[in-house]
């Protein structure tokens, strides 16, 4: 719970206010005005006045207060929230991030910009998820 607190308006929010406009850009005429309508309406404000500067700098900021936490589970169990197993909250980060990437586009501005946080630690952080990204039927 004190993970999920930490990591939902630090990290969650403004990921989702920075990358809220290229949604609604790519979705089908009906699913852009539903989201269009209903995003407005939860962030309070127009989709492209959504995502500032000020946006960056809280995500920022709170991934490196994810990265503290990370860090005090010791030298080589700095990249789980548990040290040595997936959780919840580490799927919750993983699954944002991977959004973020995918809305922004690999080779992006943007995402070179958040997995260069840190020294790169969330590239990294990402790269033990890539197993679980895509499924073959």
């Amino acid at each position: 719970t004190a993970f999920h607190m930490l990591l939902l308006p630090t990290v969650v929010a403004p990921i989702r206010n920075i990358f809220l406009s290229r949604i609604w850009g790519i979705l089908n005429p009906r699913s852009a005005e539903y989201f269009r309508r209903t995003r407005e309406i939860a962030v309070g404000k127009k989709l492209e006045e959504a995502g500032s500067e000020s946006d960056w700098v809280t995500l920022e900021e709170g991934l490196g207060r994810v990265k503290t936490c990370l860090e005090a589970n010791g030298k080589g169990k700095d990249l789980l929230v548990m040290g040595d197993r997936i959780t919840q909250s580490d799927v919750i980060l993983a699954s944002t991030l991977i959004w973020a990437r995918r809305v922004a586009g690999e080779d992006s501005e943007d995402w070179k910009r958040i997995s260069a946080f840190h020294g790169g630690k969330w590239a990294k952080f990402l790269d033990q998820f890539s197993n679980y990204e895509f499924v073959d039927v």
